[in-house]
């Protein structure tokens, strides 16, 4: 539950001002599109894989070494200088998000059946800490200025994934 909550509180925090920090980088609001649509296509291709891994080899493995590469990709993103670099980033965070079924399968086995339903609501109840995450990142963003504040913001995000468990 803590994992979640603290990857749900970065990702907040990534997704208040990215629009805007790709624009600053140099892409345009057709290359905006353009991640987002790429990201999202290899995100629903690399879910089958990704359950059909955590099946055959093992759940824990498969979380253990895709968040690991979600916070490497993270990296990618606070030293982008151009758009290109988030392009990159985010095709990586993508297949790295393979995982997500797996924890999908070991949140609902580690939740009795007949309280499922309430467990899952308790799950999204606690990511409304998330509501704070604008704030973090409008505050970088006053502080230090869209492109230092959003770089910031990437280096909290791969710190906060590295502590997963």
């Amino acid at each position: 539950m803590i994992s979640w909550l603290l990857t749900d509180f970065a990702g907040a925090i990534l997704s208040a001002y990215y629009s805007l920090h790709v624009l600053e980088l140099g892409g345009t609001p057709f290359i905006v599109g353009g991640i987002e649509s790429v990201s999202s296509t290899i995100l629903a291709l690399v879910q089958f894989l990704g359950g059909y891994s955590a099946d055959k080899r093992g759940r824990e493995q498969l979380i253990l070494a895709m968040v690991s590469g979600v916070a490497s990709s993270y990296i990618l993103f606070a030293m982008a200088v151009n758009w290109y670099f988030i392009l990159v980033g985010a095709v990586f965070r993508s297949i790295c998000l393979m995982f997500l079924p797996a924890v999908d399968a070991m949140r609902a086995d580690s939740i009795p059946p007949e309280k499922r339903g309430l467990g899952y609501s308790i799950t999204i109840l606690v990511s409304a800490v998330s509501v704070l995450s604008p704030v973090v990142a409008g505050f970088l963003y006053m502080t230090k200025g869209l492109a230092p504040g959003m770089r910031t913001a990437y280096w909290i995000a791969t710190a906060l994934s590295s502590l997963q468990p």
